[in-house]
Parts: structure tokens; sequence; C-alpha cells
């Protein structure tokens, strides 16, 4: 929605661009492939035990689960557990 955009100062956008690129390189973003190859691998094996035979499911809590383990994973080195 437009009306709820925040008008930034150019020197406030480029302070917080430079901080977005250190994090987003690369270069960073390749440490994280082996983690989400791992956790996706688990996903897709909890999926397959569930046997949904076809049946519509809700993917959300799954791939939020995969996104906060791969977070986790790469920054704090441990293995968070998340239960619904």
């Amino acid at each position: 929605n437009i009306s709820t955009l925040k008008i930034i100062s150019d020197h406030y956008w480029k302070a917080s661009r430079k901080h977005l690129n250190l994090a987003f390189h690369l270069n960073v973003l390749k440490g994280f492939i082996p983690i989400f190859d791992d956790y996706a691998g688990r996903v897709v094996k909890e999926m397959e035990e569930k046997n949904l035979d076809g049946k519509e499911f809700d993917l959300m809590f799954p791939m939020a689960q995969l996104t906060a383990r791969t977070v986790a994973g790469k920054n704090v080195r441990f293995n968070l557990k998340i239960t619904s």
C-alpha cells in the first residue's frame, strides 16, 4: 500500500543500503547453501512422512520453519527445534 511507504532522507537510505549490501553479499549468501540444503531435505522428508496422498496442505509453517532453521543454523550455530 503506497500510503504506508515511509519517506527517508538520502543519507539514511545510503547508510541502510550499505548495511543491506553487506548482509546480502553473494559470498555471505553462499554460506547458507549447505544449511539450507540440509533443512530443505528435512522438510521434504517430513512432508513425505505425512503421506498426504495428493491432498492440499498449507506450506506456510514448514517454510517458516525452514527459514528460521537456516538463519539460526548459520548465525547462531545451533539447531532450532520448532513445534506447531
